[in-house]
């Protein structure tokens, strides 16, 4: 079992006070954490989050029933009834601290200095960012170990988290920063001190929350100017925000893209099925299928190639990765479903309307979910999504969620002639797309996380099986 450290080594660590020290503090050790009661082993560290929607605290007794050795929670939660009531038979070390989260990120801010060998990349940027952080990890892999973070955990809650999951073997880790609110990026690289670092792109994500272009590009702008100055910036060769990134960098900056990424020969789209990569003289097989993901690619090729990876390592890893559930997934059957929910603006969205206008096999069906977090921008963003829809030729065009009304009416201003519908209740749009997909078609969901558009998936599929089985 790995032991990350001890209870009172922790403590110390977090800068918290140890109220209880449990029946067996001699000998308690953590060696993991989690602010998730679900996802608690045996000997982990409990973090009590009060959120939103949820409040840690209510779930610590279900934490120890599933192993935690010890819980971390608010100093106030202490002095009160629902503590005395229902934790007073707990055995387990308690830990307090006023800030549970702020406590969490100073344990791995301390962790992590105890791997001064890590190489630590930070991967940033309003769309692609994940992508590229495992393309890049995949290809590193070919090196020598790698870590990453896993799924979404990339904000101030999950960056901390992930670093618990570094290990004495790791020589690379690359970690996914997002952000939704000012500060957050600079909090991050205060906890990972990264030497590299990445920035696919400046979009509208959380827009609404930074205020404009200029705030997003203001906070991701931090994770560069944390670099040392013998770390180094990766940036896209069209970037627009390259002057400000110089002047807060003392790091050396290095493009990448089509024109710059050392060794790149020739690309060619296969549409759906991704493109060949010239690099090298080696030809390589990349899955993924549009422009944006081709310069994640090309990101991931330009890190890994600095940090000492040769043609044959970038081959292996890239042709290696399997596409994330809900990240241009393409789930094949009677039609091709394009399963790419799991975020959404509109530069994202015009991306992948871009690569189906290509063309695509059988009739094309275009089903988009609403884009979230953009604040005063919503009205324009999506009337930007209005006229590209108006540029391709779909069958039809199924929107859903109440500021897709704004695309809705930019398509048809701008003439788009064929099948165009809006709704902002589910069921109907389960009604329309179920009723009009067709064997041979190809469907693209695409809308932010909370539309939840793959949940059409089934009913499409249903839909067929019944068809093959009445």
């Amino acid at each position: 079992m790995d032991r990350l450290f001890s209870v009172r080594e922790a403590a110390e660590m977090a800068q918290c006070t140890l109220v209880y020290e449990g029946s067996k503090i001699h000998s308690a050790c953590i060696s993991g954490v989690a602010t998730d009661s679900r996802k608690v082993g045996r000997n982990f560290l409990f973090v009590a989050l009060k959120g939103e929607r949820t409040d840690g605290h209510r779930y610590i007794r279900q934490a120890v029933e599933n192993g935690a050795s010890a819980v971390l929670l608010s100093q106030g939660f202490i002095n009160t009834e629902e503590y005395g009531r229902d934790l007073h038979d707990v055995q387990v070390p308690i830990l307090a601290h006023e800030n549970p989260l702020r406590a969490m990120q100073l344990l791995a801010t301390e962790y992590l200095k105890g791997f001064p060998q890590l190489m630590k990349i930070g991967v940033t940027g309003s769309n692609g960012k994940t992508t590229t952080k495992e393309l890049l990890a995949s290809i590193l892999k070919e090196l020598v170990s790698t870590v990453k973070n896993e799924g979404n955990l990339n904000s101030d809650i999950g960056l901390p988290l992930s670093v618990f999951q570094v290990r004495e073997q790791h020589h690379f880790a690359v970690f996914e920063m997002g952000i939704n609110r000012v500060g957050e990026m600079q909090t991050m690289v205060d906890i990972l001190q990264p030497q590299y670092a990445v920035i696919t792109n400046i979009g509208t994500a959380h827009i609404g929350l930074l205020a404009s272009q200029e705030g997003i590009s203001r906070e991701k702008g931090s994770l560069f100017a944390g670099l040392p100055a013998d770390g180094i910036g990766f940036y896209p060769e069209t970037f627009e925000w390259k002057s400000y990134f110089t002047r807060i960098c003392r790091a050396p900056l290095v493009p990448f893209g089509p024109e710059t990424t050392v060794g790149l020969f020739n690309t060619v789209s296969r549409g759906l099925k991704g493109w060949t990569i010239t690099y090298d003289n080696i030809s390589i097989e990349l899955k993924l299928p549009g422009i944006h993901n081709l310069n994640n690619a090309l990101a991931a090729i330009q890190v890994a190639r600095t940090l000492g990876a040769r043609p044959a390592q970038v081959k292996a890893g890239l042709e290696s990765y399997e596409t994330l559930e809900g990240r241009s997934q393409i789930i094949e059957g009677a039609t091709t479903i394009i399963q790419d929910s799991y975020n959404a603006n509109a530069e994202s969205v015009n991306a992948i309307l871009s690569t189906l206008q290509d063309g695509v096999s059988g009739r094309l069906i275009v089903v988009l979910g609403a884009m979230k977090e953009l604040g005063t921008k919503a009205e324009a963003s999506h009337r930007k999504v209005g006229s590209a829809i108006a540029a391709i030729d779909a069958e039809a065009v199924f929107l859903f969620g109440e500021e897709m009304r704004f695309a809705y009416q930019e398509a048809q201003q701008q003439g788009f002639h064929n099948r165009l519908q809006h709704t902002t209740e589910y069921g109907e749009l389960v009604q329309w797309v179920s009723e009009f997909v067709q064997p041979g078609d190809t469907v693209l969901l695409k809308g932010s996380r909370s539309m939840e558009l793959e949940r059409l998936v089934p009913h499409i599929e249903k839909k067929f099986r019944t068809q093959e089985n009445p």
